[in-house]
């Protein structure tokens, strides 16, 4: 008989806590709202019938036993709830939820797990809180019971994550189903290192101008309370750049994609973000990379991508006298090859 395959997402919500903190209990209870309604929403129209959400405040565990449908739900949740200035944070991993509430069958519930459950442990439990002779008791508790280690890990990837991004497990991104969902993008860790991970990938006639200067806006303000506030916005723009196909552009760079130009401006349109935000060096490197993946040739149009570049090389300085010296997890061999070459020639005319 084939194994069951149960995948778990751990999600929170971005911004909640500083509302609190703020006292802006109003505007709290409505993220609040806002979130969990939304939750209601894909259980109704984007999960599968055995599917389950186990939510609390601004979290929410989801399990479902196909990754597809899981990516394609989170994928939705994460627009919806943009729509209304929310962003979110989560990891994938594949493992099983565990979970029980007071109105579960406990009979059904054992059943659904092939492997990993521990029935006595099921029974001692839900015996001694759900369904007490006290009913007194029984009333004054709700809640879930988990009974699996995997949501330990699904949080843990969570809280690692210091990005606006839906983190997949690595053991998943090579999984045929979703190849095409997900993306490589980047974030900012505690040691002010930059760590690599697949995100889910943006619907790219998503990425518009009006998408972009929310998005920064809000990178805007979060930077200027604190910068590791900020950095979690720095994940969404990589993801962008990644969930977009510069070679179906005409470019002429009056007439290029929004992520692109965005970027290119900052020095100038975002000056909060392009003189104080952390890591930003790694946004130009994923922007030449994928710029240069997708072109795949040396031409007047990267010549002049690489002029607009060099006058940002505040965050290349470091590099223009040794390019090799780019680590090759940010700038692939072919990238690196035509960004060098495309350089050289530049700086050969202007001398």
């Amino acid at each position: 008989m084939k194994e069951k395959k149960y995948y778990i997402a751990y999600i929170d919500v971005l911004g909640t806590k500083n509302s609190a903190e703020n006292y802006n209990y109003e505007k709290y209870l409505a993220l609040i709202i806002n979130f969990q309604t939304e939750l209601l929403r894909i259980a109704r129209s984007k999960l599968g019938g055995n599917d389950r959400i186990h939510f609390f405040s601004d979290c929410a565990y989801i399990e479902s036993n196909n990754l597809k449908t899981l990516i394609d739900a989170l994928k939705f949740l994460r627009t919806q709830l943009f729509d209304g200035d929310l962003f979110l944070k989560g990891a994938i991993i594949q493992g099983k939820l565990g979970a029980i509430g007071k109105f579960s069958d406990v009979e059904e519930f054992m059943s659904y797990y092939d492997y990993g459950i521990n029935d006595e442990e099921v029974t001692k439990a839900t015996n001694c809180i759900f369904t007490q002779n006290d009913s007194s008791l029984k009333d004054k508790i709700n809640g879930s019971l988990f009974f699996s280690t995997d949501i330990c890990q699904a949080y843990t990837n969570e809280n690692d994550l210091k990005g606006s991004a839906i983190l997949i497990e690595e053991g998943l991104i090579k999984n045929n189903e979703i190849i095409n969902d997900i993306v490589e993008s980047g974030y900012i860790s505690n040691k002010n290192t930059f760590s690599i991970f697949y995100d889910i990938k943006y619907d790219e006639n998503n990425i518009t101008e009006a998408f972009l200067d929310k998005i920064l806006s809000h990178y805007t303000k979060s930077n200027m309370q604190n910068k590791n506030y900020g950095r979690h916005y720095l994940s969404i723009l990589i993801s962008c750049i990644n969930s977009t196909n510069f070679e179906k552009y005409d470019i002429d760079f009056n007439n290029a994609p929004p992520i692109l130009t965005k970027i290119l401006k900052l020095k100038d349109t975002h000056k909060q973000i392009y003189n104080y935000a952390i890591g930003l060096e790694y946004l130009y490197l994923t922007l030449i990379n994928k710029f240069y993946c997708d072109i795949d040739e040396n031409s007047d149009l990267t010549k002049e991508f690489v002029k607009i570049i060099l006058k940002n090389q505040k965050f290349l300085c470091k590099y223009l006298n040794n390019l090799s010296s780019i680590p090759k997890k940010l700038l692939n061999n072919k990238s690196r090859n035509l960004f060098i070459n495309d350089v050289l020639e530049i700086q050969n005319t202007d001398s």
